[in-house]
């Protein structure tokens, strides 16, 4: 991923966000049946605010929270095992839930600036992938290293 952000005041900021996501949806039918998203870009557009007196002027530690809206394949997977009655056993089979491409997100966490242009940034975020044929909430980590002139 790729951001551009420009601070509109020392405590927020706006910009974008790009990408290439990997380990997409492998099928066809969930893309042909309005399913899954089928592209393997992220895009989006984002506001932060960070907390404190000026943050983005000193060094140091802030609290942030973030929120973005955008375009992105979202998609879980596990394996499991099936059987049949006329079949002996059991076979793996790959189960998938796919929705997208419009999501949200909500972020929190810290950023650290180590000067006035360099940061680093750790957060936990909540995303709500939609389309219209239902809601796929995911959660994760999201680090980051910020380079500003």
């Amino acid at each position: 991923m790729v951001a551009i952000d420009y601070a509109v005041s020392p405590a927020w900021l706006v910009g974008a966000r790009a990408g290439y996501v990997m380990n997409t949806y492998p099928g066809t039918v969930a893309v042909q049946t309005g399913r899954a998203y089928g592209h393997p870009i992220h895009v989006e557009a984002r506001v932060t605010h960070l907390f404190g007196q000026e943050p983005l002027a000193h060094v140091g530690f802030a609290p942030m929270v973030f929120a973005a809206r955008g375009v992105s394949e979202f998609d879980g997977h596990l394996v499991s095992s099936v059987s049949s009655n006329g079949i002996a056993g059991t076979q793996r089979v790959n189960i998938r839930v796919t929705d997208g491409p419009w999501f949200l997100t909500l972020r929190g966490g810290v950023r650290y600036a180590f000067s006035l242009r360099a940061a680093f940034s750790a957060a936990v975020r909540v995303n709500a992938a939609f389309d219209g044929n239902g809601l796929l909430p995911t959660a994760g980590p999201e680090v980051g290293f910020q380079y500003g002139s």
